[in-house]
């Protein structure tokens, strides 16, 4: 029972008072006993009425407390695997969860799984799940110990992407880190050892290159396109950087910057923007950054 549930009793009681004084003194002024009584009853109703509304707060208060219910989907329920690396949901509905041991998809009853098959080159290339993904398009991406997957919704299968040896137009390797997509729709993909930028119309990789960052763009855990158009990449443990919009130039928000804005973490494992801050998960807690910090690009 909180704080708002004592000050609304102690509230009524004051307007219970109040109206008892008031009756009281309008019952004084009138001369038929008729009507003295007429007004005594209206009175002692009122006042019932009032006494016992406390009551019913308090049966709201804890009907609330009560319906509060929390569900666990676990292996017993049908769930490939207990752990699990991300959640997504699709504009059909359908929620995504990527598990060690297999994608799944959940309608809200029951799941269907989905698993690397050898037999099958448009299965799932891992069934380690590390990211799951839908960009703007309600397209499912997902990202695999062993590769990027693009899922094809009509036949229910997968487009795969992997490293090729001597092509600098695939990934630079298959540990998938994170998957993002961008204020302008551009589909973003880290690895263990890169950051890629991905081409539609050739389904081709860019890797980023930035002159002092070759060993920095490395095991990215959250990449954000803010409203200045830059870009927020958080390593697992290697610093937090800004880049700007055309991923041509970036500093280290460890080190003296021209916002004055340094932060004293080493990961940042999410980003959020709320209520025109930013907020960020690190390893050194939670920074909150008012939008007004960047009045220009970098």
């Amino acid at each position: 029972m909180d704080f708002n549930y004592f000050s609304n009793i102690f509230f009524y009681k004051k307007v219970i008072f109040v109206l008892f004084r008031i009756f009281h003194c309008f019952q004084n002024c009138l001369q038929s006993l008729v009507m003295k009584q007429i007004v005594n009853k209206a009175l002692f109703g009122l006042v019932a009425v009032l006494a016992i509304f406390p009551i019913f707060l308090s049966f709201n208060a804890s009907a609330e407390a009560l319906s509060l219910k929390f569900e666990q989907l676990s292996v017993k329920e049908g769930l490939s695997q207990s752990y699990v690396y991300g959640i997504a949901e699709d504009d059909d509905g359908f929620i995504w969860i990527a598990t060690q041991d297999g994608l799944n998809r959940y309608d809200g009853e029951s799941f269907v799984h989905y698993r690397h098959d050898v037999s099958n080159v448009n299965s799932l290339p891992d069934n380690f799940i590390r990211e799951v993904f839908i960009d703007k398009n309600n397209v499912l991406w997902i990202g695999t110990n062993n590769g990027l997957s693009r899922y094809n919704k009509a036949l229910d299968n997968f487009d795969n992407y992997f490293h090729i040896k001597n092509d600098n137009n695939s990934l630079k390797d298959n540990l998938i880190w994170d998957i993002y997509q961008d204020n302008h729709g551009v589909m973003w993909i880290s690895t263990q050892e890169s950051l890629h930028k991905f081409i539609t119309k050739t389904n081709n990789f860019h890797r980023i290159h930035i002159s002092g960052f070759e060993n920095k763009l490395k095991e990215i855990k959250t990449i954000y396109q803010d409203k200045k158009d830059n870009y927020w990449v958080g390593t697992y443990d290697d610093g937090i950087y800004m880049l700007n919009s055309t991923m041509s130039y970036g500093v280290s928000l460890e080190s003296k910057n021209k916002w004055n804005l340094v932060i004293n973490a080493k990961s940042l494992f999410d980003l959020k923007y709320i209520d025109n801050n930013y907020w960020l998960a690190t390893d050194n807690g939670v920074y909150v950054i008012p939008v007004t910090f960047q009045n220009a690009g970098i």
